[in-house]
């Protein structure tokens, strides 16, 4: 595999990829607006020690910059208040930003991050077409849209 790297990119862009993916991406998460304000669900969970950074394009997410719970046991987690998500997959719901009453296609839906954040943006108004086509996959894309 990396021999192909390098036929494509040059040993040294290679080199700089292979380094670029030791990088552990920053764990961030989506606030759920239809149940919580992003600056109560902040001040919740900065109380528990958290520290988080706004996402500077996206009003309702945060990168997490220390974590001293683990984010899927805690209550706000359990109650959806927010969706651990990688901001990269945020992207694209916000730039579509469909408006309420809109019907919208999601291809590939499983497991449900970008198609909750799609019924979110669309305050749960119009319709959310969601397709995926590895039925392995649609278990975790039920959970998540409950």
């Amino acid at each position: 595999m990396i021999e192909r790297y390098f036929d494509f990119f040059g040993i040294e862009e290679t080199k700089k990829l292979l380094k670029a993916n030791e990088i552990k991406s920053k764990l961030s998460i989506r606030v759920n607006t239809l149940k919580i304000k992003p600056k109560n669900l902040k001040q919740r969970l900065e109380k528990k020690r958290f520290v988080l950074e706004n996402i500077d394009w996206l009003p309702y997410g945060f990168d997490i910059v220390k974590e001293p719970l683990n984010l899927g046991s805690l209550h706000e987690y359990l109650q959806g208040y927010f969706y651990i998500q990688n901001k990269v997959s945020m992207l694209p719901p916000h730039i579509l930003s469909p408006k309420p009453n809109e019907i919208v296609i999601d291809m590939c839906a499983a497991p449900g991050g970008k198609s909750t954040q799609l019924a979110q943006i669309m305050e749960n108004k119009g319709r959310l077409i969601l397709i995926e086509r590895n039925e392995n996959r649609i278990p975790a894309l039920e959970y998540n849209l409950r």
